[in-house]
Order: C-alpha cells, then sequence, then structure tokens
C-alpha cells in the first residue's frame, strides 16, 4: 500500500561474515507505495559469493524512486552473479523527478542475461535506467533491455545501460537495446536518451 517510507520485497543487509548468499526463484508482483523509495531486492553480505537468479518482478508503481534489484561492495570483493531475472512494470511519477533503475551493481561480478522491459517515469528529471553499473570490476552481457519511457520539463534521462565507475575489469558486450524513449525534455548536460551512456570513462 502507499507509504512515505521505504517499502523492499527482500531486504538482506548482513555485512559480515562469508556466508553465501542465493537469491533464487521469487515472484514479487504489485507492489504500491508512496513518495518513500521502492526496492525489489535489496542484497548485501553474502561475503562468500552471491547468486541473484530466476526471480521475477512485475509492477511495481511509486511516486518517489524504484528499484528492482541491488547489489553492494559489502563485504569488499564479494563476487555477485545476477542471472537470468525478469523486471517489468516499474513506474513512478514524483513531480521533483524520480529515478527507475532495473538493476544497480557494485562491487565484483556478471550482470548477465536479464530481462528488463516497459519502465515509466514522469517528473521534472526523471532518470530512467535498465542497468547501473557502479563498480572497477562488472561484466554485463547478454541482457535485453527494452520499452524504457520518461517525461518531463526540464532534463529527463533515459539510459539502456549507465557506466558510473571506469576501470579495467569493465566489460559491456552483447546487450540488446531498443525502444528507449523520452518526450518533453529541453536542455540538459548529457544527451537524454542512451542506449550505453559511460559517465566515466578509463
Amino acid at each position: 500500500g502507499s507509504t512515505t517510507g521505504a517499502i523492499f520485497g527482500i531486504n538482506n543487509t548482513g555485512a559480515t561474515g562469508t556466508p553465501t548468499l542465493s537469491i533464487t526463484g521469487n515472484s514479487l508482483y504489485r507492489f504500491n507505495g508512496g513518495t518513500g523509495a521502492i526496492t525489489m531486492i535489496n542484497a548485501g553480505g553474502g561475503g562468500g559469493g552471491r547468486t541473484i537468479s530466476g526471480n521475477t518482478i512485475n509492477t511495481v508503481s511509486g511516486v518517489g524512486n524504484v528499484l528492482g534489484i541491488v547489489f553492494s561492495n559489502s563485504p569488499a570483493l564479494t563476487v555477485s552473479a545476477v542471472t537470468s531475472n525478469t523486471i517489468t512494470g516499474l513506474t513512478s511519477s514524483g513531480a521533483a523527478g524520480p529515478s527507475i533503475t532495473g538493476i544497480q551493481g557494485q562491487g565484483v561480478g556478471t550482470i548477465v542475461s536479464n530481462t528488463i522491459s516497459n519502465f515509466s517515469g514522469v517528473g521534472t528529471t526523471a532518470i530512467i535506467t535498465g542497468i547501473q553499473s557502479v563498480s572497477a570490476s562488472l561484466s554485463t552481457s547478454q541482457n535485453t533491455i527494452s520499452n524504457l519511457s520518461g517525461s518531463g520539463a526540464t532534463s529527463p534521462q533515459v539510459n539502456g545501460i549507465s557506466i558510473q565507475l571506469g576501470g579495467a575489469g569493465i566489460n559491456v558486450f552483447k546487450n540488446r537495446i531498443f525502444n528507449l524513449s523520452q518526450t518533453l525534455a529541453v536542455g540538459g548536460a548529457n544527451p537524454l536518451v542512451n542506449g550505453i551512456f559511460v559517465s566515466a570513462p578509463t
């Protein structure tokens, strides 16, 4: 239901030790939030390695930030494998400009063969992104990203894949990205529709 607080579908925040974290085969449907951020899978901890695969996230709406899957670099150097997840139907309509992100990754790992589609954001500076890499050691490949759209009066942005941190371990290849659109955009320092956006090249 609608709320001003944060909403999580699955929330693992453990940051110590070396257990293996596995989040697989879950179906998360029809989450509706208010101004608080919505995160469907938050995968922290798992210092022995993480597997996030075969999950389905479908129909999530709010007026704040909406995030499908996020995995962190805590503990440091944890290796994450994010594969074969389906994320579709994420929407937000916050006036100030929410962010909608399918997968956000940090640390070491792979983001492979995920299907991300049908995101819609409305807001002054809304940013809609299929996959966001915030790491110098992530490989992103064979993902399908489609039908991401946004609308805003100032400088909204749509990105299929966004590389936020450069490094020798960054590899982006064999991804399919199509049907990205943005409307009512005026100005902006960066191109407002990007298949692959590299903001921190090496």
